[in-house]
């Protein structure tokens, strides 16, 4: 196994000649594109250099929606905590098959996103507004409608799941586990888009 696998990068500043050939030796895993990386017309570049490299990259973003927007030209949410509000988790599916479309459409295939934290009193500060509810089952059910919209575009998924008490991350495993969302390693193949 090359070590480079384990590993995804990212190159605040932008992608120069020296992270093209960073990128090229040790052919990570993906690359994780910020937000200076994407100012209009640098996001086209940036797609364009690492599509150039022709290595099976997942190429990503940490875009969440709500307070974590980081990728230009998608229109804005009021975020996960304002969604499980709603007692609609169609509209977590239909926030991820809009997002999963758009992120195509630009070069991603694979995204940072959803938080899977359960907010609770021991949270971190910045779990916050990221987080759907206080309710692991109301996390788990929007959670699988937001993959499930993600998924149909062809996405690569890495939930995000921090902070949570042993309990709350046993019940959300058990509930996202059992839809079978995650991928078997068998099941990955890269694509371009």
């Amino acid at each position: 196994m090359k070590f480079g696998k384990l590993f995804f990068l990212g190159f605040p500043d932008g992608l120069d000649d020296e992270a093209l050939e960073i990128i090229s030796k040790y052919k990570p895993a993906g690359i994780i594109l910020y937000p200076d990386n994407m100012k209009s017309l640098e996001l086209q570049i940036s797609m364009d250099k690492l599509y150039s490299l022709d290595l099976p990259l997942l190429i990503s973003s940490d875009h969440e929606g709500g307070q974590l927007e980081t990728v230009p030209g998608i229109l804005s949410f009021s975020g996960n905590y304002a969604m499980g509000r709603l007692n609609k988790p169609e509209i977590a599916y239909e926030y991820g098959k809009y997002l999963g479309n758009k992120l195509k459409e630009y070069g991603f295939n694979m995204v940072f996103s959803p938080v899977l934290d359960v907010l609770h009193k021991n949270s971190s500060a910045v779990t916050g507004f990221r987080a759907f509810s206080t309710s692991a089952d109301i996390v788990a059910e929007y959670g699988l409608s937001y993959i499930k919209g993600l998924k149909e575009q062809g996405y690569y998924l890495l939930q995000n799941i921090s902070r949570v008490t042993e309990r709350l991350h046993r019940i959300l495993m058990k509930k996202l586990y059992s839809k079978r969302f995650f991928f078997e390693d068998e099941d990955i193949t890269l694509k371009k888009y």
